[in-house]
């Protein structure tokens, strides 16, 4: 593995997951998979009295929420630009893992990368989402859907990650026999 590979492979899986990530969540996620509360400044008085700031809580009744509240900022869905950045950021970690698994294990084809993708999307999907739903409740619907975008995009990535590697591989090959 070169580092141009690895740069490369990177930058182009994490513009593929997060390309796909954002079809599957624009246009693919069903809305009612996520409930929302009738009455929401009523929950939010109450999360705030209670509450000690942003945070995972839980409690004995089996309650899970998750609170991510910003009082400078009335609708979070307002303010995506930083949200976005850091989705891409996770994306370029997620890229750089998946390039240097695959070229450690040698994928050097599209058919071959997808199918790593898939069996490491299906690993990490089904320790994270599975978990999930069985410990904290999440419904299993949010979970096979999370596990869905995982699965595609991790495929869509080890497929063009094996184009790239196959091509890269081929021309530095064609560089040794010339010189």
């Amino acid at each position: 593995m070169n580092a141009r590979y690895i740069f490369v492979s990177t930058v182009v899986a994490a513009v593929v997951l997060f390309v796909w990530s954002s079809v599957m969540h624009m246009g693919l996620w069903p809305e009612s998979s996520v409930k929302t509360f009738a009455d929401e400044g009523a929950v939010n008085d109450v999360i705030r009295a209670n509450g000690s700031g942003n945070g995972l809580y839980i409690n004995k009744a089996g309650v899970v929420t998750v609170v991510h509240m910003d009082p400078n900022v009335p609708d979070t869905f307002q303010n995506m630009g930083p949200m976005l950045a850091g989705e891409f950021i996770s994306d370029l970690v997620v890229g750089l893992l998946l390039a240097l698994g695959f070229g450690l294990v040698g994928i050097m084809s599209a058919r071959n990368g997808a199918a790593a993708g898939i069996v490491f999307g299906l690993a990490a999907a089904a320790h994270t989402y599975a978990s999930e739903s069985v410990w904290y409740g999440f419904p299993w619907l949010f979970s096979i859907l999370n596990s869905i975008e995982i699965v595609v995009g991790w495929m869509l990535a080890g497929a063009v990650l094996g184009v790239l590697a196959a091509k890269m591989n081929r021309s530095q090959v064609a560089r040794t026999a010339t010189a």
